[in-house]
């Protein structure tokens, strides 16, 4: 076939069906990745966006020199709603601003979601 697909539509989808068409069945892989790789596509409109790490901050630095500090702070802002975290040595504290309710899912790679009704998120050291 010459390529009148360059200026012709119709011929164009005749060339993309005929190619779909000879590539068979597309693997469970394939159309897995397809999927979680179109869900990306409103990713920076579901997250929060880090407005705040103290270990970026340079005037906190330079206040404590080469220290550790003991408290990281991070703040995420989403339109109106802000939520301040400070990861501690053996826990995690935040808010959210303005006041409201709200609920804390943490999620890894490596473990299942720990969810605040779980038995492991009692107590001010939850580990999982």
């Amino acid at each position: 076939m010459t390529s009148d697909w360059l200026s012709d539509d119709d011929a164009l989808l005749t060339e993309i069906g005929a190619a779909a068409m000879a590539t068979g069945v597309v693997p469970d892989a394939v159309v897995n990745a397809a999927k979680a790789a179109f869900e990306l596509r409103t990713l920076d409109e579901e997250l929060a966006m880090l407005t705040y790490d103290s270990v970026t901050d340079s005037e906190l630095a330079g206040a404590v020199r080469s220290e550790r500090l003991a408290v990281r702070s991070l703040v995420f802002g989403f339109d109106d709603i802000s939520l301040d975290v400070d990861i501690l040595p053996d826990s995690l504290v935040g808010q959210l601003h303005p006041p409201m309710a709200g609920a804390i899912i943490l999620e890894s790679p490596t473990r299942p979601p720990l969810w605040p009704s779980s038995p492991a998120f009692s107590g001010p050291a939850a580990r999982w």
